[in-house]
């Protein structure tokens, strides 16, 4: 065998020995148990909690997430599978939670709590040896590796899609205050997408945006000068554009009709008269009586001293129980 058969021979064992080292290696890591064995696609609700900060809840819808509190929005479907994730994460230990003290570990008020569906998780303090993070599940406590905990303190604006159109909204027509937008200022619409989105409550102001789905879906928003800036009307966004989309317009084109007006609040009289209205005048019939007269059924009854025979409320004949024969009184 010259020197180059030998050469091969003993690289040919050490990087069979390398297969076999990452074989064990990941055969080690799936054997270990994972924080929870959740199927991903079959989750509906999940809810964040986190110390200081409004609760987060999301809901699945369709085939992406809705944002429902504090507010409705688009949710950033790619940030949710990667907090969804978490839950794949492998368990390096566990202890029943009645044989620790929860104070020290950061669980007694965990900082942050995640709830997926019916389960809840609590994220403590890390291990100061391994840096573990403790996570409080049911009856048990866990160490895992902490490599997600950043996706569950990250800001409410990560969580929200960054584009200005719903996915499943494709528009058809349009219009820029009032004037028709081109078919291809609306084909490039839905490929918008933000470069920052944040929460905007104060009253929206600017240019007139309207779009409309093919299934008759509206959309509002109010554009900044530059068209830059994306104010929905029907959530509290503002989608801040890199930058702004051509929006060509065409007088020729059908314009939008406008909104209708929002519908009476839940709890309000349907019959009661509109504002403004004039007042009717009071009809006879109308107008408030006094008490009906007493009506009696039966005759009026005498005092209880008179009375005749089987008839009591009768009053006795003239002359009854006089005696015929007495002499006139003088």
């Amino acid at each position: 065998m010259n020197r180059r058969w030998r050469i091969n021979l003993v690289l040919a064992i050490l990087l069979l020995g390398l297969a076999l080292a990452i074989r064990d290696e990941l055969h080690q890591h799936h054997a270990r148990p994972l924080l929870a064995t959740i199927e991903p696609t079959q989750i509906q609700r999940i809810g964040l909690e986190r110390d200081g900060e409004p609760p987060l809840e999301f809901m699945r819808a369709g085939a992406g997430w809705e944002l429902r509190a504090p507010f409705r929005a688009p949710a950033d479907v790619e940030r949710i599978e990667r907090l969804l994730g978490v839950l794949a994460t492998p368990v390096q230990q566990s202890f029943p939670v009645s044989g620790l003290e929860l104070a020290p570990l950061g669980l007694s008020h965990p900082r942050v709590q995640l709830r997926v569906d019916a389960r809840a998780f609590a994220f403590g303090a890390t291990d100061p040896l391994q840096q573990h993070r403790y996570v409080a599940a049911g009856d048990l406590v866990h160490l895992i590796d902490d490599r997600a905990y950043h996706l569950l303190i990250a800001p409410l604006r990560d969580y929200v899609s960054t584009r200005p159109l719903p996915a499943d909204f494709v528009p058809v027509q349009g219009t820029l205050e009032g004037i028709g937008l081109t078919p291809e200022s609306l084909a490039a619409l839905p490929a918008l997408s933000a470069e920052r989105v944040e929460h905007d409550p104060e009253p929206p102001h600017g240019t007139a945006l309207s779009l409309r789905a093919e299934d008759g879906r509206m959309l509002r928003f109010r554009l900044s000068e530059d068209q830059r800036s994306w104010r929905r009307l029907d959530q509290p966004l503002r989608y801040l554009l890199a930058t702004a989309p051509r929006l060509a317009t065409d007088p020729a084109l059908a314009t939008l009709p406008e909104p209708m007006a929002p519908p009476a609040p839940i709890g309000a009289d349907p019959f009661a008269p509109e504002s403004g209205a004039m007042d009717e005048p009071v009809l006879p019939s109308d107008a408030l009586l006094g008490p009906p007269p007493e009506v009696r059924l039966g005759p009026e009854r005498p005092s209880p001293e008179a009375g005749f025979g089987a008839e009591p409320y009768k009053r006795p004949p003239q002359g009854f129980g006089q005696d015929p024969f007495a002499p006139d009184p003088p």
